[in-house]
């Protein structure tokens, strides 16, 4: 039996600039020190 896990990126948003961020360690922005926010599956481009 094969077992396969998937390995989802978790990428965050900062709400006031929009800048986002593929580190899932980062919690602020590094332009403005805003918390940043999950970003969703579907807002990806």
């Amino acid at each position: 039996m094969l077992l396969s896990a998937v390995v989802e990126e978790t990428m965050h948003y900062c709400p006031k600039c929009q800048q986002t961020y593929e580190d899932d360690a980062q919690r602020f922005c590094l332009s403005d020190n805003v918390r940043l926010l999950p970003a969703s599956n579907s807002a990806k481009s």
